[in-house]
């Protein structure tokens, strides 16, 4: 098992690219994170495991993270002026 990395918005278009890539890297292991639980294997993604987060609930957020090594923020554009996720990652020591 590798190094946790959480994709935000890994449900979406550009989230599931970059999850693809991720999840075929043997020294990452691929966390989805997005408002619904989809599992990954809808997708047809290997190599991941998905999870319900809400990044504008700091516990969810934070709960997210734990034990995360780095995060990839996916979220849709409309999100750009929000750096509730870039300020609790910094915060815990997050890449």
């Amino acid at each position: 098992m590798g190094k946790r990395i959480l994709v935000l918005g890994g449900n979406g278009i550009l989230g599931r690219r970059i999850s693809r890539a991720i999840a075929t890297m043997p020294s990452a292991e691929c966390v989805i994170g997005g408002r619904g639980r989809r599992h990954a294997g809808g997708y047809e993604i290997t190599n991941t495991t998905a999870l319900t987060v809400n990044i504008q609930d700091p516990a969810s957020l934070r709960q997210a993270l734990g034990g995360v090594f780095a995060v990839v923020n996916a979220v849709g554009t409309d999100q750009a002026h929000d750096y509730t996720v870039a300020e609790t990652c910094t915060g815990l020591g997050i890449h």
